[in-house]
């Protein structure tokens, strides 16, 4: 468990503390966040990714034309009267371990035969080709990292290995790596036949 988690975990304790000592049900919350009646269920549903979230909400980019993910915990804890100083290291700790978060995906290695295939279909066979990996595959260590990524690679072949349309054939398995916007291959699976 990072530092950042911990601190997290406290917040949202925090938060969850002040809203039953101040006898708030989410949805008076969100009222006095600003919301208008017809945005309560979906900023519920944010109020309940902050209590439940590593993150707080604040990785998945996501705005809702009143608050971006930073924007929303801090109006949040300005309603349950959370002093600026118990939730912003909070905030800044889980950006700067955003910051060094990738993302990673599965890629499979196929060839196939598109003989008659339109471009839609094509594009629908996108589908066999990519699989995410858990989201905390980064905090992992390399071994753990290859383990992982073995066990979804031969998931994902045991599913589509020999089932693909336009003759499709698996050779391999790339791991991505996404940060800031530049992917690489993180590692290489072979799939031994």
């Amino acid at each position: 468990m990072t530092t950042s988690t911990l601190s997290t975990s406290r917040l949202q304790q925090l938060i969850a503390a002040q809203m039953t000592t101040l006898v708030l049900s989410p949805q008076a919350v969100i009222s006095r966040m600003g919301y208008q009646s017809n945005r309560y269920e979906q900023a519920c549903e944010r109020l309940q990714q902050v209590l439940h979230s590593d993150s707080l909400g604040l990785g998945d980019g996501y705005y809702d034309f009143k608050y971006d993910g930073k924007g929303f915990v801090a109006a949040l804890c300005c309603v349950l009267d959370v002093a600026s100083a118990q939730y912003q290291p909070v905030l800044k700790s889980i950006e700067a371990d955003l910051q060094q978060r990738a993302d990673y995906r599965l890629r499979a290695k196929i060839s196939f035969e598109p003989d008659g295939a339109s471009a839609i279909s094509l594009m629908a066979f996108n589908r066999f080709i990519y699989q995410d990996l858990p989201t905390n595959f980064y905090l992992m260590d390399e071994a753990e990292q290859n383990h992982i990524a073995q066990e979804y690679a031969q998931a994902h072949y045991q599913l589509y290995g020999h089932d693909l349309p336009y003759a499709g054939r698996i050779s391999g398995y790339d791991v991505l790596r996404k940060r800031k916007g530049e992917q690489s291959v993180a590692l290489t699976i072979p799939i031994a036949n």
